[in-house]
């Protein structure tokens, strides 16, 4: 039997409880909700070792979601009012000089 994927719900608002009843109902699932503003949120996720975590982006967690990127955790940032989801990766992208970054923004707004 394959291990549980593990996801973490960051907010307290009824659209994520209702997500949170929908998930933990499906077979080899475990969800876990935290408050997104606690101070010790960061170390809670890392060692629960989630395979998502998905937060709200109204709820100010830009900080968090950049951490947890930059941490290889991929994050699925939520907006309810306008039904849209938006997967958060760290995919890093070399850049050897500050010279070249200006043809990397090019190149990122052809795509």
């Amino acid at each position: 039997m394959p291990s549980p994927s593990r996801i973490i719900l960051c907010g307290q608002s009824v659209f994520l409880m209702a997500i949170e009843a929908g998930l933990a109902a499906l077979p080899n699932m475990e969800v876990k909700r935290l408050n997104s503003h606690l101070p010790t949120i960061l170390e809670q996720i890392i060692t629960w070792q989630p395979v998502l975590v998905v937060i709200e982006q109204n709820q100010g967690c830009g900080d968090l979601a950049l951490a947890l990127v930059s941490r290889n955790l991929p994050v699925l940032a939520l907006t309810a009012e306008h039904e849209q989801a938006l997967l958060l990766t760290g995919h890093a992208i070399s850049v050897t000089s500050l010279a070249a970054l200006p043809q990397l923004i090019k190149q990122k707004q052809l795509q």
